[in-house]
């Protein structure tokens, strides 16, 4: 009488198992990279309405005042709007669109009572530096004209989108290969 070996597959071979988890983690892969970029595209819809807001709010300064926000005559310089970034307030030179920004208590006051609140910015790219100064935290601001009676009668709105995405309606990329968005108007 012969005996039968039967044998039985208790667990799956060590091929299998990492088959199994390759499979997995390309699947992880992939999920993450569409969750970045879903996320990416989130972040520049947030950042685009606020550019909406800030210019909205810009044109009723406009209304209410005769004149777009002032920082003072004959001053083309760039400031940065709003009460700070997420996780911080600027400080003197640290707002940067590659190079060092400040605030300006001037153009925050007269478009603060068209908000309930300024809207803080987000730092795009931290780990990304010139000097001390990351290289971007919010939405910029310039007087680029005024009238003979010292008026400002022009602005340049400027603000910077993730993976060169498209600018709100009415702004454009004033450097053909660039992720800045700008808006500018005069009277």
């Amino acid at each position: 009488m012969s005996k039968k070996i039967i044998k039985k597959n208790l667990g799956f071979t060590l091929i299998e198992l990492l088959v199994v988890i390759s499979i997995i983690g390309l699947l992880s892969t992939v999920i993450l990279v569409s969750l970045k970029s879903a996320k990416d595209k989130a972040n520049n819809s947030t950042i685009n309405s606020i550019a909406m807001e800030y210019t909205k709010a810009i044109e009723f300064a406009l209304d209410a005042n005769d004149e777009y926000p002032n920082p003072g005559v004959g001053d083309v310089n760039m400031y940065c709007l709003g009460e700070g970034y997420v996780g911080g307030a600027y400080t003197d030179n640290q707002c940067g669109l590659n190079v060092t920004r400040v605030q300006n208590a001037a153009i925050n006051s007269a478009l603060a009572p068209f908000f309930s609140h300024l809207p803080k910015s987000e730092i795009l790219n931290p780990s990304s530096t010139l000097g001390a100064t990351p290289v971007w935290k919010g939405f910029h601001y310039r007087c680029s004209g005024w009238t003979a009676t010292g008026q400002c009668n022009a602005f340049q709105l400027r603000w910077v989108l993730k993976n060169y995405a498209d600018c709100i309606a009415g702004a454009s990329h004033p450097l053909a290969t660039s992720n800045i968005c700008s808006i500018d108007r005069s009277l």
